[in-house]
C-alpha cells in the first residue's frame, strides 16, 4: 500500500496555462504575481493576484489556489480551486488543472467518505478531460489510488457518528 500521495508540482507550468485579461496593468500585476510566486515570494505573489483579480477572476483564484497549497492551507486551496474550475472563461487546461489541484487539497484535509468521494470525483475529471500534462495526469493517477485505498479503510470501519453522513440515527 502506498502512504504517500503526490503533492503537485508547484511549477510555472502550471502557471503558465493562465492567461488574464484585456487590462495592461492588471496583465502586468499578474506576471508579476507569476515571477514572485517562481522566486518563492508567496506573499508578494499573492498581494499582486489579489490586484489583478478584477481582471481575469478564474485565473487569480486558480493561482491563489496554488499560493494556498504552497502554504499548506489545503481548505482554503480547495475553495479557491473550485471558484478557478465554475470559470466560465477558463481554458480546458486550467479547469482540468484545478479539478486536479482540488482533488489533491481534498484528499490532504479528508475527515470522511463524503470529501474523499469529491476528491476523487476532481481527479477523475481531471483524468477524462485530457488536457494534464503527463507529470500532471501521473499524480492524479496516483492520488485517485490513494483515494481509494483510504475509501476502502473506510468501508472496513464501523460506523460512528463522525464518519456517517446524516449523522447518528434519532429516535
Amino acid at each position: 500500500m502506498r502512504s504517500r500521495f503526490r503533492f503537485p508540482r508547484l511549477a510555472l507550468l502550471s502557471l503558465g496555462l493562465l492567461g488574464c485579461g484585456s487590462s495592461d496593468d492588471a496583465e502586468s500585476l499578474f506576471r508579476r504575481g507569476n515571477k514572485a510566486f517562481a522566486r518563492g515570494d508567496t506573499e508578494a505573489a499573492v498581494a499582486l493576484w489579489q490586484a489583478s483579480a478584477g481582471t481575469d477572476p478564474g485565473a487569480a483564484a486558480f493561482n491563489l489556489g496554488m499560493a494556498s497549497l504552497a502554504k499548506r492551507e489545503f481548505r482554503d486551496a480547495e475553495r479557491r480551486f473550485r471558484c478557478a474550475e465554475a470559470d466560465d472563461a477558463a481554458s480546458p487546461q486550467r479547469r482540468a488543472a484545478a479539478s486536479h489541484h482540488r482533488g489533491t487539497a481534498l484528499l490532504m484535509v479528508s475527515g470522511g467518505s463524503p470529501e474523499l468521494l469529491t476528491a476523487a470525483d476532481c481527479l477523475r475529471r481531471s483524468l477524462e478531460s485530457r488536457q494534464l500534462s503527463d507529470e500532471m495526469a501521473a499524480d492524479a493517477r496516483q492520488n485517485l489510488e490513494l483515494v481509494k485505498e483510504r475509501l476502502h479503510e473506510l468501508a472496513k470501519r464501523p460506523p460512528t457518528a463522525s464518519t456517517m453522513i446524516d449523522g447518528p440515527a434519532r429516535m
